[in-house]
């Protein structure tokens, strides 16, 4: 068996001109989640995260606080620090950038190679920069109001002498070792933004600032009139923590001979797959292997900012929930690259039900259980529902690790956790135990080894639980330690209301989503469509209860009985459908309508499948009537509106389920969340940002008919769904 490569995995490093903010938090999170799990895999690994030092930014602000660089520097370098241990990171390493023994070397040998090489050369310059981003900026990288996009500024007009780095000449080595995979960006959709960046030609970037402008920094070799460019400085931090331009024992392993893995925040992908590349390629050393990019944080619709001041403390977050508590929100909610945004509500609301009356709740009833009945070690065999649901749940978390797709992963082992809940109520082992004591005990064992499962692949994500869980049930080996609460409930939740329609709610309780706006434009009414739509405001999703359940049967038993498929109506609506897709220029037997693709599965499994309380009944309606249906996590509606409309083939569309956008061509029809982005294709694919989960608490649900068709039976479709939803989601 081949020897894997020592794994090698970096942070950005965080500018210290303020204290932490739950942006970079969610990063050091990630990296180290990453680190966990290539140790967990028996892999050496080396961790690195630290703080950037250097640069105006840094001036300016000691200058305002009455301060030397040097000392703010060190007092919010050391908060950063502190991330270590308040949120249970395992770094190896910590650099500052500011470190002339361990950081400088590095940066004066690469810079040496550099213009040894004759890519460094000395210009006059006159430049738009942005001193938020510490970046020179150019015309077409400004909003249409002339400012910076991230920092809502102008940047100012500068001119002087420089060192530049002549980086175009690398534009096309970059873009090839990007298009090959040799550096992997991950994910896909940011892979194809960064090559097309390089293709289009890369700049020469000034690569110093003059000492009399900027005297704190890293000098430029042999010539003290000049300090280097903040970024030039920043991203050698990679190799000289591990000893580049030193002893470079950590260099020539983790980095020449291990695999190399940065996670970077989206706003800085170009500096990374560009300018770092280029420098690289120019000093003759390794490149790194992958480059993970994450989207931003958001507070209230913007960017978590020093420079905009909307920042989260992570200390707070964590003295209230406890660092497990925070690295659970901060994974399970933001899927691979996209943005997500935090707030109170919403940690307290996935506190409360994704830990404290999930995994704690779940844990503390299989310790009572196994302790009371003496059950201490696992089984020689597992039955059929836990051995499949393991196996599944497994092959789910290494599949979605492969990618770097956290929140599947750690979504992996909560679906076990839920199953398991299920499985409880439906065993019921504590009435078991006084019927049939023996296979009563077997259950347990089940459940045990299940639980044991659960706390063992926990440690990467969540490790003070994972910890916490394994000395609980003593990793199923004889002797469990004491039981504990593992997540607190915290004060009990607003009250919810279930829903409100738009003009049919109280007129005493204002709807936030009265404005919303639903529209099918006049080539989509031109093409056949027509559709309803209802609006679900703080409502409670849910898996299905067992009456839900019986009557999902009922309606499979019924739409059998009325000919399935062959039901006169059910087959006209559906031929309608196809015909609208044919217009398209689409193959229905390649992207069939909602309805077929459930007969489809009814004919298969015999049974509807079974999502969550909102999607099983508009399933239920969907079959029964032939109409088309989706439900939308209104979280991801940015302009409270939504349409639905013909394709120019140049949208952003991600099918459930993945992380890789999907090619649009013009002309078909789809249902749109924003102006680019599609929330559901043909309606026969839904995106995966929009779909509703238990997380969702507004949801849009619309059903969509062919012109042709009674408008009566959309309207019918809506009130039959609406009294569902009264029934089974309050129930």
């Amino acid at each position: 068996m081949t020897q894997e490569k020592p794994f090698y995995v970096t942070t950005s490093i965080a500018y210290v001109n303020a204290a932490p903010h739950l942006g970079f938090a969610m990063e050091s999170i990630e990296a180290d989640v990453v680190a966990r799990w290539m140790r967990f895999q028996n892999r050496e690994t080396y961790f690195l995260t630290g703080t950037d030092e250097h640069g105006v930014k840094i001036a300016n602000t000691a200058k305002g606080l009455g301060m030397t660089e040097k000392e703010l520097c060190d007092k919010n370098s050391e908060r950063y620090r502190d991330l270590k241990s308040a949120l249970s990171l395992s770094n190896n390493d910590f650099i500052r950038t500011s470190d002339q023994k361990k950081h400088w070397p590095g940066t004066h040998k690469l810079w040496k190679l550099m213009a040894k090489n004759g890519d460094i050369e000395k210009r006059q310059y006159s430049a738009l920069y942005c001193y938020g981003c510490e970046a020179f900026m150019t015309e077409k990288d400004l909003d249409e109001k002339g400012e910076c996009p991230n920092h809502k500024r102008k940047p100012e007009m500068i001119s002087e002498e420089n060192y530049f780095f002549t980086l175009s000449k690398y534009s096309q080595k970059i873009a090839d070792l990007i298009e090959s995979n040799t550096l992997e960006i991950i994910p896909e959709f940011r892979k194809t933004e960064i090559l097309n960046l390089a293709k289009s030609g890369l700049f020469d970037v000034s690569f110093s600032r003059p000492t009399e402008k900027l005297p704190w920094g890293v000098s430029v070799p042999g010539d003290p009139s000049q300090t280097m460019y903040v970024w030039c400085d920043a991203l050698t931090n990679y190799i000289s923590a591990l000893g580049y331009g030193g002893d470079e024992k950590l260099f020539l392993k983790f980095w020449n001979d291990g695999e190399v893995l940065h996670i970077i925040g989206k706003d800085i992908l170009r500096f990374h797959a560009g300018i770092w590349i280029g420098m690289l390629l120019s000093a003759g050393v390794k490149i790194p292997d992958k480059i993970l990019v994450h989207g931003f944080l958001t507070s209230e619709g913007q960017k978590m900012s020093k420079s905009i001041g909307n920042v989260v403390d992570p200390f707070s977050e964590v003295e209230k929930y406890g660092a497990d508590a925070l690295r659970y929100f901060l994974i399970r909610e933001v899927p691979l690259g996209r943005d997500a945004d935090f707030s109170r509500k919403r940690f307290d609301e996935i506190y409360q039900s994704g830990l404290a009356n999930g995994l704690g709740n779940l844990s503390s009833r299989i310790y009572t259980l196994c302790s009371r009945n003496r059950v201490f070690t696992l089984p020689d065999e597992l039955f059929e529902d836990f051995a499949g649901l393991l196996v599944a749940a497994e092959a789910g978390l290494y599949n979605a690790m492969s990618k770097f797709s956290l929140h599947e992963g750690l979504g992996s082992i909560f679906y076990v956790v839920d199953a398991l809940d299920k499985l409880m109520d439906e065993l019921k082992p504590w009435l078991l135990i006084t019927e049939n004591p023996e296979h009563a005990r077997k259950v347990l064992a089940n459940f045990l080894v299940t639980i044991v499962w659960v706390a063992r692949n926990l440690e990467p994500f969540l490790p003070e639980t994972s910890e916490k869980m394994k000395q609980m049930f003593g990793n199923g080996e004889g002797i469990f330690g004491e039981g504990m609460m593992l997540f607190p409930r915290i004060e009990k939740l607003e009250e919810q209301t279930l829903f409100s329609l738009p003009k049919e709610q109280s007129s005493q309780k204002k709807n936030r989503f009265l404005d919303f706006k639903f529209t099918i434009s006049r080539a989509a009414e031109k093409l056949g469509i027509q559709a309803e739509y209802i609006i679900l405001e703080n409502i409670h999703v849910k898996k299905s209860s067992r009456t839900l359940q019986k009557a999902m049967k009922q309606t499979v038993e019924e739409w059998r009985e009325s000919g399935g498929r062959n039901n006169k109506q059910w087959k006209m609506i559906i031929d309608e459908q196809n015909a609208i897709k044919e217009k398209c220029g689409v193959s229905p037997e390649k992207f069939p309508s909602g309805p077929v693709f459930l007969a489809s599965l009814v004919e298969k499994n015999g049974k509807l499948p079974s999502i969550n309380t909102i999607v099983d009944i508009y399933n239920i309606i969907s079959l029964k009537k032939g109409l088309s249906a989706g439900a939308h996590d209104l979280e991801f509606f940015p302009k409270k509106s939504a349409k639905i409309d013909i394709t120019t083939g140049e949208e952003e569309f991600i099918p459930l389920n993945t992380d890789t956008a999907q090619k649009i061509q013009k002309g078909e029809y789809a249902f749109f969340c924003d102006d680019k982005k599609i929330a559901c294709r043909l309606d026969s694919l839904q995106c995966d940002s929009t779909k509703t989960t238990e997380k969702t608490r507004d949801v849009l649900v619309y059903f969509q008919a062919p012109k042709n068709c009674s408008s009566e039976l959309l309207s019918e479709a809506k009130t039959e769904f609406l009294e569902m939803v009264e029934q089974f989601v309050r129930e």
